[in-house]
């Protein structure tokens, strides 16, 4: 009985020093939090045939990830869905304009956000910015899209953000490789991480059109703007190719069962 009593005593002790550990471990580990800000056109927006509102200049901007209102925004709402999924602490905020080229990225970078950095605190500020598919509309080179691609990391950096520069995906009526050439050339030459979603849509098969919604544009069937499966595959890419192994993951708590089989065994 004595025995008994001293071993069931050191199990307790044990379990303490156990449970000691671990809120020891918790509180030592600072979670940090990120502000990831999605900048662009109607791609970074999320239109598509499955949005139920309008596309104009303004509408969505600013929005966090998941925020409830209607309608929803894909690219923000998934990448804030993958971010929880896997332990990291984020707030995702959605500056896409839909119809609007890389001109007008320029013109509003700096407003866009700073707005973010009065209405939200954070650790780390990251940009990741997936611009240049109308510039074709607008008149603008590629090499006119790459140089914009320049000052919006300029004028990133300026207020504290890590740009992160994204390819354009593809489109069935035209082919958007020396957009991407330059987009890629300009980001390099500016020290700016890269991220691939024009091959990532490629490897899809069909030249990528799989994950395209058919639209219709003045009458003419166009594949421009990713399906929700297209806005699934741009989030898991920022991931993948950047987000992953630059945001740590938050620790979780140790499970308690180890312990109670301990204090058991005793």
């Amino acid at each position: 009985m004595y025995t008994k009593t001293i071993t069931g005593i050191n199990g307790l002790i044990r379990t303490a020093c156990l449970l000691c550990m671990c809120l020891v471990a918790n509180v030592s580990v600072a979670n940090e939090t990120n502000m990831i800000v999605l900048f662009g056109d109607s791609l970074t927006f999320g239109d598509n045939n499955n949005f139920n509102g309008p596309v104009s200049q303004g509408v969505g901007s600013g929005r966090t990830g998941n925020d409830g209102l209607s309608p929803p925004l894909p690219p923000s709402d998934k990448l804030d869905d993958l971010l929880d999924s896997e332990f990291r602490e984020s707030t995702v905020i959605n500056w896409g304009v839909g119809g609007t080229s890389t001109e007008s990225g320029t013109s509003r970078i700096l407003s866009n956000l700073s707005s973010s950095l009065n209405d939200h605190t954070a650790d780390n500020f990251y940009i990741l910015i997936l611009y240049g598919t109308n510039d074709f509309n607008f008149g603008l080179s590629p090499s006119t899209t790459g140089f914009n691609i320049q000052l919006m990391i300029d004028r990133a950096r300026s207020l504290g953000f890590t740009p992160i520069i994204g390819t354009l995906t593809p489109r069935s009526d035209r082919n958007v490789s020396d957009y991407n050439a330059q987009v890629v050339a300009n980001a390099n030459f500016r020290g700016a991480p890269v991220v691939d979603h024009f091959t990532r849509f490629l490897q899809d098969g069909n030249g990528g059109l799989d994950l395209l919604d058919l639209e219709f544009f003045s009458g003419n069937p166009i594949r421009l703007h990713p399906t929700d499966e297209g806005y699934d595959v741009i989030a898991q890419t920022w991931f993948d190719q950047y987000l992953e192994n630059e945001i740590v993951a938050i620790p979780q708590t140790p499970t308690l069962a180890p312990v109670i089989r301990l204090l058991l065994d005793d």
